[in-house]
């Protein structure tokens, strides 16, 4: 049986910077979702891409993907204006044109 990943995420201290972790491996940024981030970050150090993955913010269940390779296929989105919901797309590797 392949293991469940959980991360932690949460903000830090300035409640703009976002920030996910499992483990050793850390990932923090200002805008999307860093647990998708996170899930490129441990596929990178060799975890089962199969593993089921969620996201936590304490001990509440934020995002359930049904595997590791999934949450690091998407990203977030969000509008330059800032008016318009953030959208969750196909995460393409840098560069890349804007959406």
């Amino acid at each position: 049986m392949v293991e469940k990943i959980v991360a932690q995420i949460g903000e830090l201290d300035d409640r703009v910077t976002l920030f996910a972790e499992h483990g050793s491996h850390r990932v923090v940024m200002a805008h999307g979702d860093a647990g998708m981030a996170l899930a490129r970050v441990l596929l990178a150090a060799g975890y089962d891409p199969a593993s089921p993955y969620e996201t936590a913010r304490g001990q509440k269940t934020a995002m359930r993907y049904s595997t590791l390779a999934h949450a690091a296929s998407l990203r977030v989105v969000e509008s330059r204006d800032g008016k318009a919901p953030p959208r969750i797309v196909k995460w393409r590797p840098y560069p890349r044109e804007e959406d």
